[in-house]
């Protein structure tokens, strides 16, 4: 029923939340009780929270397709159909694009999931009033969403945190990254592009000392911009 999913999905935006917190705070407690400074990184965070994410993502798509109270197996199974052949759809190509590990595939398998659900849901309303009142469809999704704006507000909701997940899974999936030790004046390769580093400088600031760097990014040779922190 909608009710279990709506405190399943409640847990687990708990669990999020305790993980999330933890990791904030153990640094800061360990310093202050054994005078120990610890580093909660990355890795951390994505092999702890990547898990919950994907939960929450598949329970957004399950959520709005089952019915108040009890659901028959032949509701469930009409229901999630659609949304499932879009998850499929989604790994097939999240894999034919590059995508390698476990939770990538599933986090935009189950955002895929989510997000036909939710426009299902509007895809229905809209379909209703358009047979039963001849309204067009920008009429029907007007007056739709005008007449239950909490409705489909919350599902603007979850098409805006299943936008988020994609780009955050997408940011960390296809990354690439290159390293090398060069000093003032050479070129490194990075991808399509070529790295100067054009000079070192040490600066002094009111809360802080930095070190930084100035790059210029090159293509075919031709400089086409500079990165550094005080631009």
């Amino acid at each position: 029923s909608r009710e279990t999913v709506f405190l399943l999905n409640n847990l687990m935006l708990t669990a999020f939340t305790f993980t999330v917190l933890v990791g904030t705070l153990f640094p800061i407690i360990a310093e202050a009780a054994r005078g120990v400074k610890v580093s909660v990184g990355e890795p951390f965070f994505n092999k702890m929270t990547l898990p919950i994410c994907a939960s929450l993502l598949f329970l957004m798509g399950v959520g709005p397709a089952l019915p108040w109270r009890r659901a028959s197996t032949d509701v469930v199974r009409r229901q999630l159909v659609p949304p499932l052949i879009g998850a499929a759809i989604a790994a097939f190509a999240a894999i034919a694009i590059g995508a390698r590990q476990v939770y990538a595939v599933l986090a935009f398998a189950f955002a895929a999931f989510a997000l036909v659900a939710n426009l299902r849901e509007y895809w229905t309303g809209i379909k209703a009033r358009m047979q039963l009142r001849n309204e067009d469809a920008m009429t029907a999704l007007g007056r739709l969403v005008g007449a239950n704006r909490r409705r489909y507000g919350g599902y603007v909701a979850h098409i805006g945190v299943i936008a988020v997940a994609v780009a955050i899974t997408a940011s960390s999936t296809f990354r690439k990254e290159y390293e090398a030790t060069v000093k003032k004046g050479q070129v490194m390769d990075a991808g399509a592009f070529q790295m100067r580093l054009v000079e070192v400088y040490a600066r002094e600031e009111p809360q802080r000392s930095r070190i930084a760097a100035n790059v210029a990014v090159l293509k075919d040779g031709k400089e086409i911009g500079r990165l550094d922190p005080a631009m």
